[in-house]
Parts: C-alpha cells; structure tokens; sequence
C-alpha cells in the first residue's frame, strides 16, 4: 500500500518532462522500491534528462539503466526515448560521434514523428559541431518536414 502512495503522490513528477534537482533526487530514493515497469524507465530518463548537464556520470547511468529495462520490457517508445536521452549525454560530453551512433540506432527504432523529428535534429547538432554543414542542413531539413506535417510550432521554431 506504502508503494502505491509513494508512486501515486510521485506520478505527476514523473510525468513532467524535466525535474528539479530536488524533484530527481527524491526519484531517485524511490527508483529502488518502483517495479520494473514502464513508469521505472520514465522516471530514470527524467533523472538522466535533469541531471546529466550537472553530473554526466549520473546521467549515462540513468540513461543507460533505462534502455536497458526498457529492452527487457520490450517498450519501443521507451528504448528510443532512452537512446534519445543517452545522445544528450555524449552531446553534452562532446562526444559527437557517439552521440550519431546512438541516434541513428533510435532511429531505427522510432515510430512517432514527433521523436523521429527530435532525433533529426539532434543528429543536426551533432554534425553543426562536427563542422559538418551539409549534413547538419540533411538533418535538420528532415526535421523541420516532420514538424511541418504533424502542425508542431514549437518543433518548427527549435528546427529554424
């Protein structure tokens, strides 16, 4: 019952898309008692999303633990969000081509356009700070297309 509380008064945490410092550190006190679910791999990408600017260690370790549970789970969205998440991480190490070696893997595993559309554009960045222009226009262009056709402004606008 203690469990369920925990998880119910922490769901909307989890649900939002970027933590606290504060916020991360309380799901991470929870994350050993969460069940090797769905919401367990959501938790772990917010905690590698919120602090891996801050603490890249931590960060891999969150981002790594979460597609490794979500390729348990067999959770398709979940394992491209982690890989997503994981390019973050080597893009704020400046591990650029690692952060193109993950990617181009999510992508091979992206279903919705609107993670599709993400992961361009992150493999723009990626190649802007390789000094690779024409294909970070490829990339960012198939970014932009995608955001174009679901109607997403806010997309189109971080693609320009």
């Amino acid at each position: 019952m203690r469990n369920w509380l925990t998880l119910l008064l922490l769901f909307p945490v989890l649900a939002w898309a970027q933590l606290s410092m504060e916020q991360a550190d309380s799901v991470i006190r929870v994350l050993p008692k969460m069940k090797d679910d769905t919401l367990k791999v959501q938790a772990m990408i917010n905690i590698s999303r919120s602090i891996s600017m801050a603490d890249s260690t931590a960060g891999f370790k969150y981002s790594r633990s979460a597609l490794a549970l979500a390729k348990k789970l067999k959770w398709n969205w979940g394992i491209t969000e982690s890989q997503y998440i994981l390019n973050a991480n080597y893009m704020y190490t400046a591990q650029f081509e690692k952060a193109i070696a993950v990617c181009n893997e999510a992508l091979k595993n992206a279903k919705d356009k609107k993670q599709k559309a993400r992961i361009y554009l992150s493999l723009g960045n990626s190649y802007i700070n390789l000094s690779q222009y024409p294909e970070a226009l490829n990339y960012t262009f198939k970014s932009l297309k995608i955001r174009e056709e679901i109607g997403d402004k806010n997309g189109i606008a971080k693609a320009l």
